[in-house]
């Protein structure tokens, strides 16, 4: 016998979503300063010794922000993702489980945007460290079939980066602040900037070719309900 279970699949409550996380984890949040082509959409938060040490922004990017039906914004899906969207659009599923689903016809800059805390007795370099770290985390989940080894001057994933890697005293706007931060270009891949704000450090990894259509600025970012609250000036 077959037990329907569509009824508590359609009463699951979403998981914490962007703000909750970033509530929990405290200001400054390092993300996109908003702009047409990206949009928000998903957080992921690392702890360690019992306190949260990053948190991770992913974000849709929609090359033609007008008209999201637009093929121009669509990534090639196989026919598994395609049934699974199918599905997901007829089941009657939670608004933001089909939300979730949906996601996979635009491009995602995955986990794009990581603001970290300084760990105690934390080791030399601790700026080039996280950009290492978050090039390696984007390289393995989005670029599923590279090899990087030290073979053809390639560095391995998340190897510690060499001095000729890192470009510093780059400009790295926040909040219409230029702060002095790195540049790391010689990935054939992706392209990072890091930048320490507040204390805290921000590390941003990109797939190149979408580089071109982004604006590089960041903001610290507000929750909608203390947005609402803050005084106009």
């Amino acid at each position: 016998m077959r037990m329907d279970t569509s009824g508590a699949v359609r009463d699951m409550p979403a998981p914490p979503g962007v703000d909750e996380i970033a509530a929990r984890f405290g200001d400054p949040v390092l993300a996109f300063a908003p702009q047409p082509r990206l949009e928000e959409f998903a957080a992921a938060q690392t702890m360690a010794l019992g306190r949260f040490v990053e948190i991770s922004l992913s974000y849709s990017f929609f090359r033609n922000p007008r008209n999201r039906a637009d093929p121009v914004n669509q990534v090639p899906l196989t026919p598994e993702q395609k049934r699974a969207i199918e599905r997901a659009e007829n089941d009657h599923l939670p608004p933001w489980m089909v939300d979730q689903v949906t996601r996979m016809r635009y491009p995602v800059l995955w986990e794009a945007v990581r603001t970290s805390v300084p760990i105690p007795a934390e080791r030399s370099r601790p700026l080039e460290s996280r950009l290492a770290a978050h090039m390696g985390d984007v390289l393995r989940n989005t670029f599923p079939g590279r090899v990087r080894t030290r073979r053809g001057g390639m560095p391995v994933v998340a190897a510690a980066l060499r001095d000729e890697d890192v470009v510093r005293g780059v400009p790295v706007v926040v909040d219409g602040e230029a702060l002095r931060g790195y540049r790391v270009d010689t990935d054939p891949d992706v392209v990072a900037i890091g930048a320490r704000v507040d204390g805290r450090y921000m590390t941003v990894v990109l797939d190149r070719k979408i580089v071109p259509d982004i604006r590089m600025e960041f903001v610290r970012r507000i929750p909608p309900r203390a947005a609402q609250q803050a005084p106009r000036r």
